[in-house]
């Protein structure tokens, strides 16, 4: 049997917004590292490209396919910036869609983060009925990194406001 042609490396640029403390800054170097170095790594190697994402940073937030925002609970008026920077961004993002994002891209990180069923059953709730991928407005993966995300992931989930919860450290594994 033929063996099927590697497909090319869907790209999915992010943003990285960093609140807080110095640690925040060092651990927001960290994961810039981590998604610049594994799409390098999927570059090289063409059996790995079979379903890889290439990621790309971008200083413009309202270009990027996946918004994160690392988080300090320690800092004074940390949470509640980041409180507010959360549902613009969902806001923006309702008004706004990114039009160009590939739905399987975005499903693919969100797969692989274990939040898409999170992201799912928020949508069925809001929506009561699914449509199909035609004409379905692609949404931007909001994602919230550190102290403040990991103490409160279910207000995060439950409000909507994000769809990727990494607390401390876990990148790092």
């Amino acid at each position: 049997q033929p063996q099927p042609q590697p497909q090319p490396p869907r790209t999915l640029k992010f943003h990285l917004k960093t609140y807080g403390c110095q640690m925040n800054v060092n651990d927001s170097d960290i994961v810039r590292g981590v998604l610049l170095n594994h799409s390098s790594a999927a570059d090289g190697n063409p059996a790995a490209n079979t379903n890889a994402i290439h990621f790309e940073e971008t200083t413009n937030e309202m270009d990027a396919d996946v918004l994160l925002t690392n988080t300090c609970a320690i800092r004074e008026n940390a949470e509640a910036k980041v409180w507010h920077r959360l549902r613009e961004l969902r806001a923006h993002d309702a008004k706004f869609p990114l039009d160009r994002v590939r739905e399987d891209g975005v499903e693919a990180v969100l797969e692989a983060n274990g939040a898409n069923r999170n992201r799912k059953q928020q949508q069925s709730k809001v929506k009561g009925k699914s449509k199909g991928s035609k004409g379905r407005k692609k949404k931007r993966i909001i994602g919230v990194l550190g102290c403040m995300a990991e103490r409160l992931k279910e207000d995060m989930f439950r409000d909507g406001t994000a769809d990727l919860i990494v607390g401390p450290d876990s990148f790092r594994d």
